[in-house]
């Protein structure tokens, strides 16, 4: 009998809230797929983008901790 596997998207959103950060391509990548499922993904785990660097860089709602500004940063 094989054996059932769990969605290779959780899988990929776990790793990532270890990560913390990402970015939009090292997304795709990982998931393998194109440029619109890898935004869809986005909204549907409601990632945050950065605000400088034009937005280039991702997190997911759970890793980030703001403060009284609501502003969080990652050293």
């Amino acid at each position: 009998m094989q054996k059932i596997q769990s969605n290779p998207a959780s899988k990929i959103k776990l790793n990532l809230l270890r990560k913390k950060i990402f970015t939009f391509d090292q997304l795709i990548s990982m998931l393998k797929c194109s440029v619109r499922s890898g935004r869809n993904k986005l909204k549907e785990w409601q990632a945050y983008s950065s605000y400088n660097k034009n937005g280039s860089y991702y997190t997911l709602p759970s890793v980030p901790h703001f403060d009284k500004n609501g502003l969080w940063q990652h050293k």
